[in-house]
Order: structure tokens, then sequence, then C-alpha cells
């Protein structure tokens, strides 16, 4: 080999071991151009593998096999063939290798061979094997990576990407170390370790991480802000995903419909559609919402989006087919919403004993002030004012409400004690000026003989 092949090679993996894919590429074209040999073809693909895979790559490896079997060139097709999705005979090509020579390094990249392809038990092994004869961070990055995916043992997986850190402050690590610190719930220290790998290389995960730990917080705006920066680097499901939640979080429901069009586009997932269906009944679309929500469920049947189907059909007023979603959802997941709408769907179908059995269906689950107000009105409907007077008092206990104060005060207006009546349609009238509520105090008024106080009722009633 001449002088100048053994410069441009060398120069070439001095390139690749500084992650410069690109001058590492030029280098060993310069060396193929001054004749064939196996180390240049191996550096070519090594260096063009971590750019982007395509067929002239294990071509490459390929030619290289021809002018000399070494472990080398096994190591190259074999790395090529992992992008080629041809997972078998990269993991055959670096076996081949190792029986040819057993190195540390042959060890990592079968161990990467085998994570690419799902089989962590096996990676973890050959990562094992590799630090027997070296540490090196690429080892125990994936060695950590591997443990997270079979294991998601924290401890074990943090300390590994930390000795990847402390042998070479590496991107990739410091992301996978902020992935696990989500995990563990340790926030701030997540946000710290996905900034330090942005600091070593500006990376759309990391972006997206800190999105997901400010979501997480709650300061939807900073969550905003880095989803959209994750996205100018890569369009990313997730990304377009968290960025239509916080638009529906935010009321933005035009903003939300196109990111979450975005997410499905990319790759269709249940949430999404859901999300997508969600932001459709918010602006009252609800056969495109009916539409999305089915989607979501022929992706994988779920709760959520049989209780939004329920919902959108109630607001079109075909409630017995609100009710049938409503069950749907029920037969996959008890929850005291869903008993909730069925029993309010039934008070708007005049059934007031399945109303009432619904929303005390909802307050074994959970006792929640919705459900007692609810069945505050299910017994007012029945002239079982006592019933409802101590339920519409139980709501209020909870949460003070306009709606539980109206239903009382209509309670005991109808059990002639209009005093009380009086003072709850005044504590109404406080929390939302609503017409209803000056038109039943005026006449509670008017019941007492206060004749002024009934006229200032109904004048507020028609303004």
């Amino acid at each position: 080999m001449s002088t100048l092949k053994k410069k441009f090679n060398k120069e070439g993996w001095q390139f690749i071991h500084k992650e410069k894919f690109l001058e590492a590429e030029k280098s060993f074209m310069k060396s193929i151009d001054h004749g064939d040999d196996w180390i240049a073809y191996q550096g070519l693909g090594v260096s063009q593998i971590r750019q982007k895979i395509d067929k002239g790559e294990i071509d490459g490896y390929s030619h290289s096999l021809e002018i000399s079997e070494n472990e080398n060139p096994f190591l190259g097709l074999g790395l090529a063939c992992i992008g080629d999705t041809k997972s078998p005979e990269a993991e055959k090509s670096f076996l081949r290798a190792i029986a040819l020579k057993s190195e540390w390094s042959l060890y990592q990249d079968l161990g990467f061979a085998l994570f690419k392809i799902n089989q962590y038990p096996q990676a973890i092994e050959a990562f094992r094997k590799s630090l027997a004869f070296k540490e090196d961070w690429r080892t125990y990055n994936g060695y950590a990576w591997s443990f997270y995916k079979l294991h998601n043992r924290s401890d074990q997986v943090l300390q590994a990407f930390k000795k990847s850190i402390a042998l070479f402050a590496n991107w990739n690590s410091f992301l996978g170390l902020g992935t696990v610190l989500i995990k563990t719930s340790q926030l701030d220290e997540a946000i710290e370790a996905f900034g330090e790998s942005i600091k070593l290389h500006p990376n759309w995960c990391a972006y997206r991480g800190i999105a997901s730990v400010n979501m997480h917080k709650g300061n939807y705006k900073e969550a905003e802000s880095f989803f959209l920066e994750a996205l100018k680097l890569n369009k990313d499901p997730d990304c377009f995903h968290g960025l239509g939640a916080i638009f529906l979080k935010n009321h933005k429901y035009e903003d939300a419909i196109e990111a979450f069009n975005n997410a499905v586009d990319l790759h269709p997932t249940w949430n999404s559609y859901h999300g997508l269906g969600s932001a459709f009944l918010k602006m009252n679309q609800f056969e495109r919402a009916i539409d999305a929500f089915h989607k979501s469920n022929q992706i994988r049947l779920n709760t959520l989006s049989f209780f939004g189907i329920g919902l959108a059909f109630h607001k079109m007023n075909r409630f017995p087919q609100a009710i049938a979603a409503y069950e749907e959802s029920l037969l996959l997941s008890k929850e005291w919403p869903c008993y909730h709408a069925i029993g309010d769907t039934f008070l708007r179908l005049n059934q007031y004993d399945e109303a009432i059995e619904a929303f005390n269906n909802a307050i074994l689950i959970n006792e929640n002030w919705e459900s007692y107000q609810g069945l505050g009105w299910a017994f007012l409907k029945k002239n079982e004012y006592d019933h409802s007077i101590e339920s519409f008092r139980r709501s209020l206990f909870i949460n003070k409400n306009w709606d539980a104060y109206q239903g009382l005060g209509v309670a005991l207006f109808n059990l002639d004690q209009t005093l009380e009546a009086i003072e709850a349609f005044k504590a109404a009238t406080c929390l939302h000026a609503d017409w209803r509520s000056y038109n039943c105090l005026g006449w509670a008024y008017f019941k007492l003989n206060r004749l002024e106080d009934a006229k200032n009722a109904f004048r507020k009633l028609l303004k």
C-alpha cells in the first residue's frame, strides 16, 4: 500500500472517530482513487452508514470482502445490513468476523446489531463481553439502552449512562440519561441532561425530551417552544401530537386539528386520532369528531374514544346512540365520568330512575359534585324534594356551583321554604348572572309579597 493511500486511510479513520463523517467519506474516496483496498472500502462504508444507508454502501463492503476476507470488512457489511433491514445477515457477518478475531470492538458492534433487531438479552451479553476486554463509552451507551429496553431497571441504566459520559461526554448518553431521569421523576435533572445533549449536538430527541418535561410540569408555553425546535430538525409525529395537545389545552382548536393531522399523516396512532376527535368536538364538528374517534378505535379500542363518540351523539341529541357508545366505553373501563354522562343522557330522555342509578354508580367510584348535582335534578323531576335538597347540598359541599344552587332553590321553593329558596337563588346569581335564577328569585319575592324586590329581580332578568 502506497504512503499516500495510508495517509488518506489514516485521515479517514481519524475523521470517523471525531464523528466528521462527510470528511471521512472524502478521505476514503481519495484513497480508492489511488487503488482498491479493503481498509478504504471498509472505512467508506462506515462513514456512509453513519450518514445514510443505501445499496451503494453494501456494495462497497462486499467489494472490500472480494479483496481480503478480514474481520473489518465483515464488520462493515454487518453494519450496512442493519440499515438495509437485513439484520440476520448482519448478525452472521459480525459472528464470522469474531470467529476470525475476538476483539472488543467486534463484540461492541455485534451488540449494536442485536439491539437494532430488538434482541436485547443477546445485545447485553455482547456488550458485556466487549467491556470485559475494554471499557469504552460506546459500549456502555449500547449496554444502557439495551438494558433500558429490556428491563427498564433505572438504577443500572443510569449507572451505565453515567459511566459512558465519564469516559467521553457524548450527546447520546446525555439523551439516554435524561430519558431515564424522566422515568424516575427527576424532572429538573432530566432537563439538565437534555440540555447537555443539545450543547454537544443539537438533536430533536433532546428538544422533545425538554418539551415533554415542561408538558408534565404544566409549562405549556415552554413545551410548545421546544416541540417547535425539535420539528425544525425532524418531522416527528410525537412532537406534532404534543403540539396538538398543547393547542387543545389552550383552546386553539384549529391549530390543534392541524397538528394532530400532521401527526396521523406521519404515523397514525389511536391517541392522535383521539386528540383530533376532541378538537373537532370542541368546534361542534360532531360528524368529523365521530369519524376521528372511530379511526382511533380501529387502531386500538379505547375507553376515551368511545366516550368521545358518546359526547358527540349527545350534542347532536341522538341520545340512544350516545348511551350505546358510553356502554361500550364502560366495557373497557368503569370510569365515573362515563356513568355520569349516561345519567345526564337519561335525564334528557326523562328516564329519571335510570338517571339516578347511573349517577349513583358514578358517585360510588368517585364522590364528585357533578354527579350529586345530576342526582339532585333527577330527584327534583320526580318531585322527591327532600332527596333532591340532600343531593344538591352534597354537591355544594364539594364545590360551590351555580346549577346546584339553582336546583336547591327550586326544591326549597316547592316545599314552601321560600326564604331559604331566596338565599339559594341569590347565591346562584352571585356565581352566574343567569336569567333563570333572576326569574325564580322574582317569583319567590312575589310569593312573600315583597313586590319591590320582585320588580328588581325581574328588571335584572329583562337586562
